[in-house]
């Protein structure tokens, strides 16, 4: 595989992070009175943060100010990031293998860039990154292909040499659509849309240790 520089996903692939995820929302909600179920879950789960408490507030009529709302997110991030989160198998050593060939990399990531930071950094992650841009940077969630642009902008690698990890198909979608290659990687929130992303991604793995198969080379000396 040719490969100059890698976009990656954080919560579902470099980090086991997607169950905090999949109850944040309800228990944040259900503070408010509120039970998140069926397709308003699945929608909210691809929103940015922001994009989500206008969710909150338009759908259900949320009260509370955007204040409110963050703090009580911020308060559930800090616990989790800066103290519980943890690295998936494989990630280590594909890491050390991308960096060893040159690969430029970062990480692209729906988790606001201070608390991405802190985990990676706690984990001892950080380094192999020139940069972790957020969905809150850009303004946009992962359905938007803006996320990537940017990180590939600032990499400086030629789109068709640049690899996006992703974890969920709607994410490697629209990376996919933009003409990256795309690695979809297993993770068991998404363990059931496996043969959609198999259909987008150019390569499918149940986990990065998988990749340790596939070769990676630089497109330019």
């Amino acid at each position: 595989m040719k490969c100059d520089g890698a976009i990656i996903d954080m919560d579902g692939t470099l980090l086991d992070s997607m169950p905090f995820w999949l109850n944040l929302d309800r228990n944040i909600l259900r503070s408010f009175g509120i039970d998140l179920e069926g397709e308003a879950y699945q929608k909210a789960r691809m929103l940015s943060n922001a994009e989500r408490i206008r969710f909150y507030q338009t759908e259900y009529g949320v009260s509370p100010t955007d204040e409110e709302i963050s703090e009580r997110y911020e308060s559930h991030l800090e616990a989790f990031y800066f103290h519980q989160a943890q690295i998936k198998p494989g990630v280590v050593d594909l890491l050390q293998r991308l960096k060893a060939a040159g690969v430029r990399m970062c990480v692209a990531t729906a988790t606001p860039r201070h608390y991405a930071g802190g985990a990676l950094q706690r984990l001892g992650l950080l380094e192999y990154f020139q940069f972790v841009i957020s969905c809150v940077d850009v303004g946009r969630g992962k359905t938007d292909p803006k996320i990537y642009e940017e990180a590939l902008a600032r990499l400086k690698t030629p789109r068709s040499a640049t690899l996006v990890i992703e974890d969920a198909v709607y994410a490697a979608a629209t990376a996919k659509f933009s003409g990256f290659q795309v690695i979809g990687v297993y993770d068991d929130s998404f363990r059931d849309r496996q043969d959609e992303l198999r259909r987008v991604a150019d390569i499918h793995v149940y986990s990065l240790t998988e990749m340790a198969a596939i070769p990676i080379e630089r497109s330019t000396p």
